[in-house]
């Protein structure tokens, strides 16, 4: 995805000098908010989260480019992967004049180890549209299976005719050794109070494994549409089918013992509503 050409500057032009001091005063859009007075410290993790500043949005591109291709075996799997998009997506971040709405925990000494973000998601997008912007044939396999993801919400959406800004989850990593420590729910907690504020009525997002599956649905997302990369055609090929083994070999390796399958062996559309989300992570931070 382009991240500079989704962001709509009606309303992220002010970001700066409306969100952060109002999040900082403990601001809260509905009566059943959880108000995080940021930036929120967790001591026992010695970690710290913020809104992210639009001056420091590079920053956090800079991490999950560094995440994302961070040794060979991830790089290989990365390249298939529907909603990271490696150097496509970096680069549409760290070039952003109008970077989207990004939270991240930070060690003491300021190092990012999770970050979540979220940006506007238009219906009249052409950036997966073959005609208005072709796609470049190492990027065809995700962007043909993210197209056959937003095609069926923008249907979904239409369908049941629901109203308002959509959000979309674009980009999300946190270390390993900070797994399961609820970051991630954290993060989506407070770019859901933001987003509901600025209009957004709904969230969806595309889960390429297991851990960004367990997360959207612990979060308070339900499925709405699964592609198997088993079965998964793009011009005649398969291009997911080595994707499982890749993804479970590198994580068993890099937590030094074999922990887990079948990581990737499917992609899922979560969704629900902007207060749903806020509901549910509310309840489960308690």
């Amino acid at each position: 995805m382009c991240i500079r050409d989704s962001i709509n500057a009606e309303y992220m032009g002010n970001m700066s000098q409306f969100i952060l001091p109002a999040f900082r005063r403990g601001f809260s859009v509905l009566s059943h908010a959880k108000k995080l007075k940021l930036p929120y410290r967790i001591p026992e993790l010695k970690l710290t989260l913020d809104v992210v500043k639009p001056s420091e949005f590079n920053e956090v591109a800079t991490y999950m480019a560094k995440v994302f291709c961070r040794d060979e075996p991830k790089a290989k799997a990365i390249r298939a992967f529907p909603d990271d998009f490696k150097l496509l997506a970096m680069d549409g971040l760290k070039k952003s004049s109008n970077p989207c709405l990004s939270t991240a925990f930070k060690r003491d000494c300021g190092e990012i180890v999770s970050a979540l973000i979220i940006d506007h998601f238009p219906f009249q997008d052409k950036y997966f549209d073959r005609n208005a912007n072709p796609y470049h044939p190492k990027y065809e396999a995700p962007l043909t299976l993210a197209h056959k993801m937003k095609s069926f919400f923008r249907d979904y959406y239409h369908n049941n005719k629901l109203t308002g800004r959509v959000a979309r989850v674009s980009l999300g990593s946190t270390e390993d050794e900070f797994r399961g420590k609820n970051l991630a729910m954290f993060e989506l907690n407070i770019l859901a109070n933001i987003g509901i504020e600025y209009g957004f009525t709904h969230c969806f997002g595309e889960c390429s494994n297991v851990f960004s599956r367990k997360n959207a649905f612990d979060s308070g997302m339900k499925p709405l549409h699964t592609i198997d990369y088993d079965t998964f055609v793009v011009n005649g090929k398969k291009p997911y089918q080595d994707l499982n083994k890749l993804m479970t070999d590198h994580v068993n390796t890099r937590i030094g013992k074999k922990k887990y399958q079948n990581l990737a062996k499917e992609c899922t559309l979560m969704y629900a509503p902007m207060e749903d989300i806020l509901k549910v992570t509310n309840q489960q931070l308690k």
